[in-house]
């Protein structure tokens, strides 16, 4: 999906709040369409950085994790009695037949929930 683009009925709804007020910018036949209505609205620099922002919020695959822990010198700790494979890490599913959340936990800290038990792992490394 893109960020702030709503399915609505037969059309893709760009819409942008401002505080508490929600403005509607474009109604459109593409999601795609609509994404470009939000970014024209925003400008070149604030659609930028709005895109960095997100960027930064989509969690990171397993395969990302590992390789992130290897070029920092860091080892994601295994666990044989852990339901997620790794210290630390406890799975939590959703809702019945959803997925599982992971969340790190240190000395009874959450550090956060996380889309993979990987990720979960190279946050509590």
């Amino acid at each position: 999906g893109y960020k702030s683009v709503y399915h609505v009925e037969d059309s893709f709804v760009a819409r942008i709040s401002h505080g508490r007020k929600t403005v509607h910018i474009k109604s459109c036949a593409t999601a795609e369409e609509a994404a470009l209505a939000f970014a024209r609205n925003l400008g070149p620099e604030a659609s930028a950085v709005a895109a960095a922002e997100e960027e930064a919020l989509r969690p990171i695959t397993s395969e990302e994790a590992m390789r992130l822990a290897e070029e920092e010198g860091l080892t994601l700790v295994r666990s044989s009695t852990a339901a997620s494979g790794f210290k630390g890490v406890k799975s939590h599913r959703v809702c019945e037949g959803q997925i599982n959340v992971f969340q790190s936990v240190y000395r009874g800290i959450a550090l956060g929930r996380f889309a993979t038990a990987e990720e979960g792992a190279l946050v509590y490394a």
